[in-house]
């Protein structure tokens, strides 16, 4: 019973993965589209990131030779500068959304091939930098959704990949139908996570997505899976007959796994 909802679930997970990977190749904003949320709060988490860290810099000059008095003054009206700034970045948000939702923009095609050239903010006065408040905004959002779009497609491939060695082994290799059906359970209980997120949290899903470590993990996770797949094509799944075993003995079963 549990090999064949382990069959079905590599069929029609194999497929989903690999079907999602192939559009998201041939229509990428559609990520863009539902990722839309998310997006916007990066970018107002990134503003304000740098708006809080203009004058750093300054701060930290111990060549610049400056009385406590005009570096008080100084320190008050950038002070001023960033809240200023601050009020503008929901105003300046809804516009650069509104914008970039036009898929045929001339900005998306200007902002894309720049987006890493992101410049550091010096202010010399709020109206100069309330200009490039918007140009920040437009070149974080082609920034936020190309690496998005990546790490989205990392996920799907990755996934795929494993899965589709697993269900041809399930063929070419019948006698290790045990062995596959633990190496699968990882794979699903993890489809079943990350599904749960993408139907009902769907903004943790591409917070999760995004992040750096949770993405090394996650590539290390598939790794150690696709090891596993590895022992079982070519070294007759010792290693994986081993851990099966130790994991029926840890339940108390009588039943055991071969190596073949």
């Amino acid at each position: 019973m549990f090999s064949t909802i382990i069959k079905y679930f590599l069929i029609l997970a194999t497929l989903l993965y690999g079907g999602f990977f192939l559009y998201t190749l041939n229509s990428p904003y559609t990520i863009e589209k539902h990722a839309r949320t998310f997006i916007k709060e990066k970018i107002a988490e990134k503003t304000h990131e740098k708006i809080d860290n203009i004058g750093a810099k300054y701060k930290e000059n111990k060549l610049v030779k400056i009385s406590a008095k005009i570096f008080k003054q100084k320190s008050q009206k950038l002070k001023q500068y960033k809240e200023a700034l601050k009020n503008k970045v929901n105003e300046k948000l809804a516009a650069v959304m509104a914008k970039m939702k036009d898929l045929d923009c001339e900005c998306r095609k200007k902002y894309a091939k720049y987006y890493k050239n992101i410049f550091t903010a010096k202010i010399a006065s709020l109206s100069s930098a309330t200009k490039k408040l918007e140009a920040f905004m437009t070149s974080k959002y082609m920034f936020v959704v190309e690496n998005l779009i990546h790490d989205f497609r990392i996920f799907l491939g990755s996934s795929f990949f494993v899965l589709l060695i697993m269900l041809i082994l399930l063929f070419v290799k019948p006698l290790a139908k045990m062995q596959i059906s633990l190496v699968a359970s990882l794979m699903l209980v993890s489809t079943l996570l990350t599904s749960y997120l993408y139907l009902f949290k769907q903004n943790w899903f591409y917070t999760v997505l995004y992040s750096d470590y949770w993405g090394f993990w996650y590539l290390f996770y598939v790794g150690a899976i696709f090891l596993l797949l590895c022992d079982i094509l070519f070294n007759k799944a010792r290693i994986t007959t081993e851990i099966v075993n130790a994991a029926l003995n840890a339940l108390g079963s009588a039943f055991s796994a071969v190596p073949c």
